[in-house]
């Protein structure tokens, strides 16, 4: 090789080491400044914790104060549920035995009912046929006997006035 190429590889190489160093120094410069930068946050962090802390203990023993008293509480509502939900069986039971009654009953009027409205139905059909038979028919004869009567003295009339005296029905909407 030649000794221009070497001496050309070594100084590419030296000033690549140098880069190289010089990039690893930048980079525990930052490093060091990323730790002190951390340690700041860490400290002031670790204050704020505290001071939340303190704060927050007086609250949290308050809430626990509050838990006791809740469930003792809880566990007297308990009892009195159950104790209203026997009650409230008890009644149940009562009421369904009534209401059996009531439907028993209900039942037996409707049957009742049911035969008295069948026998009213009855009674009026009946009373229907009578009447159709003893008063409308006899009056529809009646009618049908007015008219033929009608009919005839009509009839009768026209041939005594003779056939001058026979107005037209246009006269006789004029008059």
């Amino acid at each position: 090789m030649d000794q221009s190429v070497v001496e050309s590889l070594q100084n590419s190489l030296v000033i690549l080491i140098a880069l190289i160093v010089g990039v690893l120094i930048a980079q525990t410069i930052l490093m060091a400044f990323f730790v002190i930068a951390f340690r700041r946050w860490s400290t002031h962090l670790s204050l704020k914790v505290d001071a939340l802390t303190a704060s927050a203990l007086p609250a949290l023993q308050s809430m626990r104060d509050l838990i006791e008293e809740s469930r003792n509480r809880f566990h007297s509502i308990g009892a009195n549920l159950e104790e209203i939900s026997a009650l409230t069986k008890r009644q149940a039971v009562k009421i369904d035995g009534v209401m059996t009654d009531v439907a028993a009953r209900a039942q037996v009027q409707i049957v009742r009912l049911d035969g008295l409205v069948s026998d009213t139905i009855e009674k009026v059909e009946r009373t229907t046929d009578v009447l159709q038979r003893g008063v409308v028919k006899p009056a529809r004869e009646i009618s049908a006997l007015m008219t033929g009567v009608k009919a005839t003295v009509d009839h009768l009339r026209k041939r005594r006035r003779g056939p001058h005296d026979h107005a037209t029905h246009d006269e006789e909407m004029f008059i």
